[in-house]
């Protein structure tokens, strides 16, 4: 298939999330220079976050109590609350609504490389870690029906490669260019095929 009129083809669906009519589904995601790129025949969502410190008043508006619960248990809170931060925010792009879904309507029982919802059948979840140096990420992708038996596919691309088929009204970030056209994002494609 052309890829020239890729742009040209991406229309947003009826609560605004990007779409290719024809397919595949897409969902794209970045953080602190690491991009993301989910794919499948299916409805997913995507999202990419490096571990960071969570104020408590955030980590207390973002958790239900059995989240407070699970990521207070973790060995390392920070890190479960960016797990669980990227399960929820990849809900949402999902299912299309973003925030207006409701943080407290996106609740997690479970975390760990297959993330549950506690009513969310139909919906699955796996999360892995990333370290790209020193930097620790999370990524997160969702989608529906039957989880992959053979789990994430995760490899990176080069963005050149990317490059010509994205535009700015395609993709949620704006890379700056570097010394030789250079972009300090490092892509990545995550696909996930139905069982």
């Amino acid at each position: 298939e052309p890829w020239d009129n890729l742009k040209e083809r991406v229309r947003q669906g009826p609560k605004g999330k990007p779409e290719l009519p024809e397919g595949p589904a897409f969902n794209l995601s970045h953080s602190q220079g690491l991009a993301v790129c989910g794919m499948g025949r299916f409805p997913l969502g995507v999202d990419v976050e490096r571990v960071r410190v969570f104020r408590p008043e955030l980590a207390e508006r973002i958790c239900t109590p059995l989240e407070r619960e699970l990521t207070g248990r973790s060995t390392d809170p920070h890190q479960a609350l960016t797990q669980l931060w990227t399960c929820k925010e990849s809900y949402m792009k999902y299912t299309g609504l973003g925030m207006a879904q409701g943080i407290g309507e996106t609740a997690f029982s479970r975390l760990g490389t297959r993330p549950c919802l506690e009513r969310g059948a139909g919906v699955w979840f796996q999360s892995l870690a990333l370290l790209r140096g020193e930097e620790r990420f999370w990524l997160t992708l969702c989608g529906e029906g039957r989880p992959p038996a053979a789990g994430l596919a995760v490899r990176p691309v080069a963005w050149q490669a990317l490059r010509p088929y994205l535009s700015r009204k395609t993709v949620e970030f704006r890379p700056t260019p570097r010394k030789g056209n250079q972009f300090p994002l490092t892509p990545f494609l995550a696909a996930a095929q139905p069982t």
